[in-house]
């Protein structure tokens, strides 16, 4: 398995009451897999992708990840993890705006096992549709072309898993349906399992396996028939 998750919780205090974000008995994901998961805002999506990648800890549970219980391991440890194993594609980017776009994506390899290779930076944003822009920093691009270097910065290192957070969010029609193959192949070749969370039907449709989070996550679950 590269994804094993038991008995997850995530709670926070509000005041004097204990809201919980995230309860999910089991889940479990094989290498290779590819997956997409779709659910209403607020339901928790983009916390587990965070608790799989060692951005958050939860308050209880076993959360497996490649071997590795990131619930025994420290902030340092979780982070050269993650680094090594683990591409992340942000809602919001996330990328540095003093550096080009072939920069960031450099920037990408510098903390894992692959060093930093410019050649393949470069062939990975031109397959994106970004040779004009190599050179070109975040402010100088629009919304769409600074989504597509987020995901080759993801992209370039090979790591073992890519976690994406509604990576065609800020794209095009033209350019969504490219960029999901082109993220499809790129992880089909490398070996590495894809999780992506998406609300466009056009994304979630084009992978076989589909997760429906209301059923994943029992505390949204128990919160909606609440309502």
């Amino acid at each position: 398995m590269t994804i094993t998750i038991d008995h997850l919780k995530v709670e926070y205090h509000n005041g004097g009451e204990l809201l919980t974000i995230l309860d999910i008995p089991f889940w479990h994901v094989k290498k290779g897999e590819q997956i997409s998961i779709s659910g209403p805002s607020g339901s928790g999506k983009s916390t587990l992708l965070h608790i799989i990648a060692g951005l958050l800890q939860p308050n209880k549970g076993s959360v497996q990840v490649c071997g590795q219980e990131l619930t025994q391991l420290g902030e340092v440890k979780r982070d050269r993890f993650r680094a090594k194993s683990i591409g992340y594609i942000f809602q919001n980017f996330n990328l540095l705006q003093g550096f080009t776009a072939l920069e960031n994506v450099l920037l990408g390899m510098t903390f894992s096992a692959e060093k930093p290779h410019r050649q393949a930076a470069i062939d990975l944003l031109k397959e994106m549709g970004l040779d004009n822009r190599l050179k070109h920093y975040p402010s100088q691009m629009s919304i769409g072309e600074q989504q597509r270097v987020a995901i080759a910065r993801a992209l370039v290192k090979k790591p073992d898993i890519i976690l994406a957070d509604e990576p065609t969010g800020s794209l095009d029609p033209l350019h969504t349906g490219s960029v999901i193959v082109k993220l499809r192949q790129a992880c089909e070749e490398q070996g590495c399992t894809l999780i992506i969370v998406s609300h466009e039907k056009e994304v979630v449709s084009a992978f076989e396996k589909q997760v429906c989070f209301l059923e994943l996550n029992r505390a949204f679950a128990e919160k909606e028939g609440a309502a």
